[in-house]
């Protein structure tokens, strides 16, 4: 069986919730997991012309209609690669946050050592004391180097970086110095 290719609408199909479901996978959690191209915090996305959109507000825009003004989506089932419709709901930033998984302080004690300072974390609840003895184990230290070495392995990609944050810094220095961005690079980029 071929699929249409995920990362871009070339082919001239239209895009629709068939077209996005024939690019995903089921996983046993009833996810449509996005088969294509993601971006660094594992939202799928496709390019509609010159537009990059990320899959799951386009599913739920196909879904259910546009997005509500001042909200944001949020995934229901934790995986963002998901663009299941039915796990998508329109929340508030503030709503994501506390469901979400960062470091957010929720009161309470702490289950391993008895501080008052409780926080939200990734995989359950720990005090901030937890958490830095956690980031110090040999264990967590591995696991951030081998992401560093996963980093390092892209060159390109690291210079693409570097390339895009001078463009960005030279149209800044322009802005303050109120002049054009395009004399500004003439000029040799100077500061």
């Amino acid at each position: 069986m071929t699929l249409p290719n995920p990362r871009s609408n070339a082919g001239g199909a239209e895009f629709s919730l068939e077209w996005l479901r024939s690019n995903t996978r089921a996983t046993t959690h009833d996810c449509w997991e996005w088969l294509g191209n993601r971006d660094s915090k594992g939202y799928g996305k496709v390019r509609i012309g010159r537009l990059v959109r990320r899959v799951h507000r386009l599913a739920y825009e196909l879904a259910i209609g546009p997005i509500p003004d001042r909200l944001v989506l949020d995934h229901k089932c934790r995986n963002p690669s998901c663009c299941n419709p039915d796990h998508l709901e329109a929340v508030t930033t503030q709503e994501n946050t506390r469901r979400g998984e960062s470091l957010v302080y929720v009161g309470g004690t702490c289950p391993r050592c008895g501080s008052s300072k409780l926080y939200k974390a990734r995989w359950g609840h720990r005090c901030a004391g937890c958490l830095r003895a956690y980031e110090s184990t040999p264990e967590r230290a591995e696991k951030r180097r081998a992401y560093e070495q996963e980093r390092a392995k892209d060159p390109q990609r690291q210079e693409q970086r570097r390339e895009a944050c001078a463009r960005y810094n030279a149209r800044k220095r322009a802005e303050s110095a109120g002049r054009p961005a395009e004399q500004l690079e003439l000029a040799g980029g100077e500061k």
